[in-house]
């Protein structure tokens, strides 16, 4: 069931979404016009166009990412209630921090870090939702997320996981 919050966030989505839109046909028709309005040079012109609405989506993609992914970031520096786990199976390898995180509009929002346990050092990260976060061993992957579904790190991690490991 969806609360008053969530109701004013789609709000907010679908008045942005039309603004967007709005403004997004404006400069279509705009450019359409520039490319039409003189017979001579057009391909020069729609050529120069594309360049120019070529550059538009790669800076609107980039600011688009770069505000997720900082929204991401301050939401995992607000983890709370943190609780470790040391592996088992494999002598005690590895140790999983699980930690609620403050802020999340579900507030069932979890970070899982996975750690060496011979040096500290951080190897892997994911956040997750879970009404009942429970971690599960083995000797090839640790799994989070069972009632939601199907995920897991793999026992190493990956080169991928340690790279966005190294990430703040």
């Amino acid at each position: 069931m969806m609360g008053a919050s969530g109701y004013a966030e789609a709000q907010l989505l679908l008045i942005s979404m039309a603004i967007g839109l709005a403004l997004l046909s404006y400069v279509f028709f705009k450019t359409l016009r520039f490319i039409f309005f003189v017979k001579q040079d057009r391909t020069r012109r729609a050529l120069w166009m594309l360049k120019v609405w070529l550059q538009r989506i790669v800076v609107i993609v980039v600011v688009v990412f770069g505000l997720s992914y900082a929204c991401d970031v301050g939401l995992r520096s607000k983890a709370h209630e943190c609780h470790t786990e040391e592996s088992k199976k494999d002598g005690g390898l590895y140790n999983a921090e699980l930690c609620y995180l403050t802020g999340s509009s579900d507030g069932y929002t979890m970070r899982l870090r996975l750690y060496s346990s011979k040096d500290g050092s951080l190897l892997a990260e994911r956040t997750f939702t879970d009404l009942d976060p429970e971690l599960v061993w083995s000797r090839e992957w640790i799994g989070y997320n069972i009632n939601g579904g199907d995920a897991y790190v793999p026992l190493p991690p990956s080169w991928m996981d340690r790279m966005r490991a190294k990430l703040p």
